[in-house]
């Protein structure tokens, strides 16, 4: 009986695993991106409960073996850069580095329901970020946010709504050519601006915030992507440097992310250093 529900264990995980090659942009499919890592150690108990059932003489067991430990593997190519084994993408800054030419971003999806903002403004004003990007803030989170930290931020660029897809930018820095955009949905919007530094020289700002894949946003993935595209074409033509912030609704190893990285000439900081995942921060499990 173990031996069959070790074999099915191990099926599902197989499965799983190998949904997201199907090239369809379907919720039920582009959601399993999110779950990798989870359904890596998934294969990895697969293999190792199967080998207290294995049978060395029997090749069916050599073939099933053979196909989990090729799911595993290409489960865990899949991540590998975003772990301390590979080399970073984004070097660290120089300790010799003008302070002029520092900046220190951050970025927050506050969770429009959440009534509890006090360790979001206390670690705000603890870390005193040059540049903030609120995601998720309706009327009430861009007034209390106001209230909490604004008079430190003279430049803001405010868009509440009560979708869910309101976004905030606070500043300490200069914002200019300031533009409000709804690329993909007339109820979602995006930010862009000029960010200009302390020692005068301007990046390119995006802020962004495309809907998941998910049946109660956007039953397609269509809509992110194409935000997500639309953003690497405007970023492929700027010459000047160019940061893109938000909450994008997707996974780092996903190929919506890996094309938007790749057209937009972006770099990713977590290439080498972690997933810095903005899941639930009560969902242990994620």
């Amino acid at each position: 009986m173990w031996r069959k529900i070790f074999q099915v264990l191990g099926l599902i995980a197989a499965l799983l695993s190998l949904l997201p090659l199907i090239a369809v942009d379907y919720w039920w499919i582009r959601i399993f991106d999110f779950p990798h890592l989870q359904l890596t150690a998934f294969t990895l108990l697969a293999i190792l409960l199967y080998f207290f059932t294995f049978k060395p003489k029997w090749v069916n067991d050599y073939a099933y073996i053979s196909i989990l430990i090729g799911c595993f593997i290409f489960q865990f190519v899949k991540f590998i850069d975003y772990t301390p084994f590979v080399k970073v993408e984004v070097n660290d800054s120089s300790e010799h580095v003008n302070e002029d030419s520092i900046i220190e971003i951050y970025t927050a999806n506050v969770l429009q329901k959440n009534d509890s903002g006090g360790n979001l403004y206390q670690e705000i004003k603890e870390q005193k970020p040059d540049l903030i990007v609120f995601t998720e803030t309706d009327q009430r989170w861009s007034e209390e946010i106001k209230q909490q930290i604004g008079e430190a931020y003279p430049f803001k660029i405010e868009q509440p709504q009560d979708n869910t897809y309101g976004m905030l930018v606070y500043s300490k820095l200069e914002l200019t050519d300031i533009k409000i955009r709804f690329k993909v949905d007339p109820d979602i919007p995006s930010i862009e601006a000029k960010v200009i530094m302390r020692n005068g020289k301007p990046f390119q700002l995006f802020a962004i915030h495309p809907t998941p894949p998910m049946p109660q946003h956007n039953p397609m993935s269509t809509d992110r992507d194409k935000e997500l595209i639309l953003t690497a074409m405007a970023s492929h033509n700027f010459e000047i440097p160019v940061i893109v912030l938000g909450d994008f609704n997707d996974v780092a190893w996903s190929d919506s992310t890996q094309l938007t990285k790749t057209i937009g000439k972006l770099l990713d900081l977590r290439i080498g250093r972690g997933f810095y995942n903005t899941y639930h921060a009560q969902y242990p499990l994620m």
